[in-house]
This record gives structure tokens, sequence and C-alpha cells, in this order.
């Protein structure tokens, strides 16, 4: 159920007071606009736990006067507005800062209220092809429930000519063009018996007539009205910036903070080498807690990133003080700059949002883009990605992709290649293979599945759970041909922890075979020279697809979710996909499997021809970890190479 979110200043910091079900619309909307950031609690007056779908929940009475004061509260109870109005009013808060909710017209609030076929018109014309997607979406969604009712409901959408678009791809709605909003066709709002806006002040355009017929919609609405907050916080950190950059440009050093949360999503090595031999830099790394799965977890996570990071010898600070049992701050270590590898909010507040919003912050991508489909506002669109100061990309789609997608169109985005790809272009030390002694002659194949068991955000990636018990039978019935390597996402144990058919003891076998049987290892660090020591993979993850190729052994791509599962995958991936031997059938992985023991698995025409012509030029002159170093000389004293 849709409850049409009112207009909210996506500068400040927000509150919904109500957890029901229009307190859970309101968030959800909030989520598809990226703007999950500025959400930082349900107000419950009382609550019955701490948090409630990974929002903090709060008592009213525990609201400071600074938050009653600096803070928005939308009100998600359209019951009990009078109520929570005068609560509030009492507690301190002014007036203005109280968003009430939106209903729509003569007590039609919901679409759900239908009874009996209708017909539906949206108001006022569709200007983008954006737009136009996520509302034929919305409408599908909504066509489903209410066919689910035995009701029909039949749409109406007004495209503008300018949109270059094709009418089957919405099969399910009909779709009339204009020129202008003024050309709007008005039959449309006599014949149809609901009139969907998308916008609050559309209303004075409809004659008072058909306000009986209104519903209000609002997402893509709120989608733009975040795009243009999202600019205007673009520009205020660049001022924030201007004022950061002339305090470093006075050192002769800066202090480098590079935020560490999991070792198997740590990819700026080389830069950090580079730093430590540089002059001008002091690099530290400081182990984040990492907090979507309980405390057993954070901790565990924190020592394996620590013994992580000391075996590589860097200057290395866990970010918790066991002797003082407190979290450190980042003012503590007076960092110039500080880098994430990650863009996802999976840590406390201290180590990503007041991160970035006090210091000159960058951003090297963990993965390259290539499952990005699902959810493109969450790879290049959140706060985070238009207000952080540098992001370096890996390839000219990755930079296309901000500069499409993002509501700064990329003003912060540069071309460095990936600082992790470039070890793949460098002749590797025998010495330093992860691999296992074993009898000679013996292939090595990688096992490699994603994390997506549950399809959540439309993410259909992972098979693990068709191919699992698979994988294991291979591996013992081949054991004198080959050796395995288990590599899972680093999150694919705690999601199995949680999943019905697996939970903790089967999972934890599961991994412990993988670990302990004589022709094969588990591995979830550094995998650079695990790949290239390796004869092959068989895996269905996203940055895969792209890094196993630069090794150029032959690779198996499992594809038995059907056409769904690559809905996530972008164009560029799905091109990448053509150098792989996608696996559509169980049968065919032993096939590969065997080929691979014959020696007679062969890599796919273009393969190499790919590898040479566009992504060798990005790694044989200026390397990436230099072109970041580059970036960061260059701002901070102007100085224009290494």
């Amino acid at each position: 159920m849709i409850f049409p979110l009112p207009e909210i200043d996506f500068t400040r910091p927000l509150y919904l007071y109500g957890a029901g079900m229009m307190g859970v619309s309101y968030k959800r909307q909030i989520e598809q606009l990226g703007m999950q950031d500025l959400l930082k609690a349900f107000i419950v007056d009382r609550p019955a736990m701490e948090s409630y779908l990974g929002v903090p929940v709060i008592k009213r009475s525990a609201l400071t006067e600074q938050q009653l004061r600096d803070s928005q509260f939308l009100i998600a109870s359209d019951r009990l507005v009078k109520v929570f109005d005068d609560n509030l009013i009492q507690q301190g808060c002014a007036k203005e800062n109280i968003i009430y909710p939106l209903l729509a017209w003569n007590g039609r609030s919901v679409i759900d209220g239908i009874k009996g076929d209708k017909k539906a018109c949206i108001y006022p014309i569709v200007s983008s092809y954006e737009d136009l997607s996520l509302l034929y979406s919305k409408v599908n969604k909504k066509r489903k429930l209410l066919a689910g009712r035995g009701i029909s409901l039949n749409v109406t959408v007004v495209v503008d000519t300018a949109i270059n678009f094709s009418a089957s791809e919405y099969p399910e709605v009909e779709l009339v063009t204009a020129d202008s909003k003024e050309e709007y066709p008005n039959e449309l709002l006599d014949k149809n018996d609901i009139v969907v806006i998308l916008n609050v002040s559309d209303l004075a355009s409809i004659d008072v007539v058909y306000h009986d017929k209104v519903y209000l919609y609002g997402i893509a609405l709120l989608g733009r009205l975040a795009g243009d907050s999202k600019k205007k916080l673009a520009k205020e950190y660049e001022k924030k910036h201007q004022v950061l950059l002339k305090a470093a440009r006075s050192k002769e050093k800066v202090r480098v903070v590079f935020l560490a949360i999991h070792k198997s999503v740590w990819k700026v090595d080389q830069v950090v080498k580079r730093m430590l031999v540089d002059p001008f830099f002091e690099p530290l790394i400081l182990i984040c807690p990492y907090t979507a799965y309980g405390e057993d977890r954070m901790w565990q996570d924190m020592d394996e990133v620590g013994e992580f990071f000391a075996a590589k010898g860097f200057p290395v600070l866990s970010s918790y003080n066991k002797q003082e049992r407190r979290w450190i701050s980042l003012f503590e270590l007076s960092p110039d700059i500080v880098f994430f590898t990650n863009s996802h909010k999976i840590t406390r507040k201290e180590y990503y949002d007041d991160a970035y919003s006090n210091y000159l912050s960058c951003y090297v991508p963990y993965y390259t883009d290539i499952a990005s489909g699902y959810d493109v506002n969450d790879a290049y669109n959140k706060v985070f990605h238009n207000v952080v100061w540098k992001i370096f990309h890996a390839d000219e789609n990755a930079v296309s992709r901000a500069v499409k997608y993002s509501a700064n169109k990329g003003a912060n985005v540069f071309l460095s290649g990936s600082p992790f790809l470039e070890s793949f272009f460098v002749e590797s030390d025998a010495c330093l293979s992860p691999w296992g002694k074993q009898a000679s002659g013996k292939k090595r194949i990688i096992y490699a599945p994603h994390q997506a068991i549950t399809n959540e955000n439309n993410l259909h990636l992972s098979t693990f759970l068709h191919v699992a018990d698979l994988m294991r039978e291979l591996a013992i019935k081949y054991r004198d041909e080959l050796e395995w390597a288990f590599r899972p996402h680093t999150i694919l144990k705690s999601k199995l922890y949680e999943h019905a058919d697996w939970g903790r003891e089967r999972t934890d076998e599961y991994y412990s075979f993988w670990s302990d049987f004589e022709s094969s290892r588990l591995d979830d660090g550094d995998y650079i020279e695990l790949f290239k020591a390796s004869d092959a993979i068989i895996h269905d993850c996203g940055s895969f697809i792209l890094e196993y190729l630069l090794v150029e052994k032959p690779c198996a791509y499992l594809y038995l979710n059907g056409p769904h599962q690559l809905n996530p995958v972008n164009d560029y991936g799905k091109r990448l996909l053509n150098y792989y031997r996608v696996v559509d059938v169980l049968s065919d992985i032993e096939s590969f499997v065997l080929d691979v023991i014959s020696g007679s698995a062969q890599l796919k025409e273009g393969h190499q021809e790919f590898i040479e012509n566009e992504l060798r030029p990005l790694y044989v002159n200026a390397t990436p970890s230099i072109c970041v170093i580059q970036a960061l000389k260059a701002s901070i004293w102007g100085i224009d190479n290494g």
C-alpha cells in the first residue's frame, strides 16, 4: 500500500513519527529515492524494540533540544495528527519542523480503496524515460494487486514526444503522446475514473470538477526533488572542500586514513604502498566495524581484518579502544583525507556520515560495475556519491554511468583504472600462491558463489542453493584430478545462517568440508594470486565476470535462475559474458570440469583481444595507483606529476 509522501527537505535529518503501515510506506519511498541516510529513526511513544526494518526506534521523550530544533518530523498517521502535533509542539518542536501526511481529496487516500473495474490516467505528461519506466513498474504492481481481487485497472500515460521510447516495452498500459503539459488531452480527465497526479502543485492545473477523481502519487515528483536536493548538497560540499583544501595546502604532509571493513573488499593495496614511500603522505588503516549482522560477526570480522593488515606490514589501528572500552573518533586521528572502498552504510555513523561530511573524502569502489542494473541509484546517486570529494572509477563504462545517473553529473568522478586490477598485469611470484601443494598434474578450479540467495532488491545472481551439493560431489568425485578453492562472497555465510533450509549447523559443516577436504581449500582473502595460479573458475558473481577474464583462463558462468538472473547485469557485463561458457543446465557443470581436466577447455573468441585493446592500455603506463596519487597532489599542492 503506497501512501503519498509529502515534500520533505532532503538536506535535513528526518524522523518518522509512527511506525505503522503509513510509516513503512514512507520509509520504502525514501529508500527508493536513495535518501535513506537522512532517515534517523522511527519515533514511537512506547517502543517495544530498539530497531525496526533497519531503522532505530526511539521514544519521543528521548529527543534532544538539538534534534527538535534541527530536524524535521513527518507524522506517519493521518488518524493521530492532532495528538502527535500537540505532543511535539509541547516538547519544544517548532511548527515549521512538523510535516503532515498528504491525503488525497474527498477521502481517497490509497488506490487500494478501489471497488470494481476502473480506468485511470497519469497527470501531467511524463517527461523522462526514467520516470516512464518507474511509473510502469508501479502501475503493474497495482494492476496485479487489483487483479488478485478480481478488479481490472486500465491505465493511460501521456508521454512527452521528445522521449525516445518503444510502446512494446510497456504492453500493459496505453501510451498517448503530447508535445507539452499544456497539450495534455483533457478528454482523458473526462473518461477516466481516477486521475493520478505526480505533483501536488499540478492540482491547480486541473479543473475543480475533476478533484473527486484525484489520487496523489508522488514518487516521480520526489525523485526530481531528491535530485535537486542532491545537487544543492553537492554545491554546499564543494564549498566545504575548498575550506578543507586550504588547510591541507598549508601542510608538507597530509594524513590519509583508509576506512577498512572487510578484507575481501579491500582493493587499494597499491595506493597505500605508494603513499608509504611518498614524503607527501602519511597513510593509516583504520579497522571499522561491520554492523549489519550483530556483534559476534562484527568482532570476528574486526579480528580477521586486523590480522590481514598486520601480515602486510601496513600501519593499522582498530577503531575500538579495548582498554577504554570506547570507539575512536576520526577527530582524534586528525585526518586530512579519508578513503572509502564501500559506499554502503554498513558501519557506525562516525566512520560513514561523519567521515565524508567533515573530511576530504575519496571513494574507490571495491567492485567493477557489472551488476548495478538492479539499482543504479544505489550505485551512483546516493547522497554519498554526490558529496564525496573524489571518486576514482575503473573504466569508461562506470564514468559514463556516473555522469548519467548522479545528480551532480559526475562532477567529482575521475577515470583512473582500478588500483586493484593493476596487480593482474604484474608478473606473479610463485611463492605467493595460496594454493596448497598437491600431486603434480592436478588442475585447479575455483568455485565462487554470490551471496544473493534470497533475491532481495531484484538481485537474482546467486545459484548457490541449486548447485551447493553438486559442487561438493564433484570435488569428491575428481579428488585425484583436481584441486578446488571455495571462494564465497563475504556475506554468504551470514545469509545462510538465517536461511530456513540451511541455518548455522548445516552452513558450518559445508564450509568445513571445503577447508578440511584433502583436495580443496576455503579462501576468503586476497584472490589475485588465487586467480593467477588457477586453471579455471565456476561462478555467478558480478565483479568476477571481468576480473577473472584478466588471467586469460577458461571460465564458466552459472546461469540457472532463468532470464531474470541477468536483470541486474548491465550491458557491459552482458557483453563480457560472451567470453564465458554460460552454464544453463546442471549437467553442463561436470562437462566443463571434464574439459578442464583434459585440457580441452579453451578461451572464447575475442577474449584476448578485449584484454589487449580495452583494458591493458589503462595499466601499462601510468597505473591506476599512480593516477590516484597524482590527482591528490594536483588538487592539494598543484603538483602535476607523481
